[in-house]
């Protein structure tokens, strides 16, 4: 909890000190890293907006992200993870954004074949996108909270470097 306290803050604390904005898109996490961004005071300067997009039609309205991508691969998938993350940047017009799609569980499997535990993050920005592929172990809450501390760690790797 703390390793994760300090990138969410560390994070924060960069978009203030750079007049940066971001916002998040997630599915898989269902609000919880914009949660925690707003765990911290003055942030409404940096943070524009958090999307759950747990559908696909949301997905797709929302995020932007095609319809053949949500067919062809699957929501939980690098490509829509991608879509997800720079559309949330490009339409809600912040420098970052931060997107999470994945399966908790409980079965196995979800209706598409992707094994519970298996997870993306995206980071975008107005230049480049980073798209990083996790599987892991746990219940549905535990895997969800490992995605949200992978987030933030991704989110600083990317942004603040």
């Amino acid at each position: 909890r703390l390793m994760q306290e300090q990138f969410s803050k560390q994070l924060v604390e960069w978009l203030k000190q750079n007049n940066k904005t971001i916002v998040t898109a997630e599915s898989l996490t269902g609000g919880m890293v914009a949660a925690r961004i707003c765990d911290y005071a003055g942030v409404s300067a940096v943070f524009l907006e958090g999307i759950v997009a747990y559908s696909e039609q949301s997905k797709h309205h929302r995020l932007g992200v095609s319809l053949a991508s949500l067919e062809q691969f699957s929501p939980v998938s690098e490509q829509v993870c991608r879509e997800m993350a720079e559309g949330a940047q490009k339409f809600l017009g912040a420098d970052y954004a931060i997107a999470t799609t994945g399966v908790a569980g409980p079965d196995e499997y979800d209706d598409r074949g992707n094994p519970r535990g298996l997870f993306f993050i995206g980071v975008a920005s107005k230049d480049e996108t980073k798209i990083f592929r996790f599987q892991t172990d746990g219940t549905r809450d535990e895997i969800r909270i490992f995605a949200m501390k992978k987030a933030f760690e991704k989110a600083v790797e990317v942004i603040v470097g």
